[in-house]
């Protein structure tokens, strides 16, 4: 059994993320991730605050990563904890969070858009790789990055993602934002809708993370399986790819969206990372410990 003694956790609006890492000399040498799907953004568009429900399945998955941050005697100073867009929405964020730290001790950073860029370029940019067009897709927002010489370049977030329909967007804004800024041909999708769409392209029947970082796609490629999942039931949709089960409420949805962006940015090599916030949260704590 590893004994991980860092955690890292991001509140998203449709899944809670954990990293669990064993860090020595400031330095990540052992990680596994788990995710809870919570929904907790589920109609924030409309109400501006989170549903009961959503705060009731957050909260189980907050009991269940508290059980685990136990089970390896975690020390809540090294448990790191951001939450991103529908918690910057929420008029009862602040309530909610409030309640997690009395329980669970567990202390909540709302982080902006521009600092979840950061750290979402923290933890997927490779070390050999300084240039890059990354985009971020959430269950309430999307995040497009273009970095250059390890620094973000361009960066906007635009108000689609999984959960969120996306039916009313005009993904023009995508293209406008894009057109004639953005140099390369790759684009690295990130996310739990990105993560699962690599593990269905990969056609492999477990999650391994290693297909799924040596995928290298085209359009074409993405565009052929949304036409071939669009029209499935739920119930299909499963049957056909049983790791989705958490997500088939979102999964078709979020593939159309990260389609209409990969096409507005007309990038035609796709990557894929199964890093993303949690990873950048849990490395930059690190670095202001040096």
């Amino acid at each position: 059994m590893n004994q991980y003694n860092y955690a890292s956790i991001d509140v998203g609006s449709n899944s809670i993320n954990l990293l669990l890492a064993l860090v020595v000399n400031e330095k990540i040498v052992e990680s596994k991730t788990e995710s809870y799907i919570t929904k907790l953004g589920e109609g924030i568009a409309e109400t501006k605050k989170f549903s009961e429900g959503g705060i009731r399945r957050a909260m189980d998955s907050f009991t269940a990563i508290s059980k685990i941050l136990n089970y390896y005697k975690i020390s809540l100073e090294n448990v790191i904890c951001v939450a991103t867009e529908a918690s910057r929405i929420a008029s009862n964020g602040a309530s909610f969070y409030s309640v997690v730290n009395n329980k669970f001790g567990i202390k909540t950073n709302i982080i902006s858009a521009d600092t979840e860029a950061q750290l979402s370029v923290l933890g997927v940019l490779p070390s050999n790789l300084s240039n890059a067009v990354i985009l971020d897709l959430g269950g309430a927002s999307s995040e497009l990055i273009y970095v250059s010489d390890k620094k973000i370049n361009l960066f906007e977030s635009f108000k689609v993602g999984a959960v969120s329909m996306a039916k009313d967007f005009n993904f023009d804004m995508v293209k406008k934002f894009v057109h004639g800024t953005v140099s390369g041909n790759e684009i690295i999708l990130v996310g739990g809708t990105a993560a699962m769409l690599g593990w269905c392209l990969s056609e492999s029947d477990n999650f391994d993370e290693d297909k799924i970082l040596e995928l290298n796609i085209t359009l074409s490629e993405i565009e052929s399986f949304y036409h071939s999942i669009k029209n499935l039931s739920k119930v299909s949709l499963v049957k056909k790819y049983p790791l989705l089960q958490k997500r088939q409420d979102s999964f078709q949805n979020g593939v159309f969206v990260l389609k209409k962006i990969i096409e507005a940015v007309a990038l035609d090599q796709i990557r894929f990372s199964t890093n993303g916030v949690r990873q950048g949260a849990l490395i930059q704590h690190l670095s202001s410990l040096r």
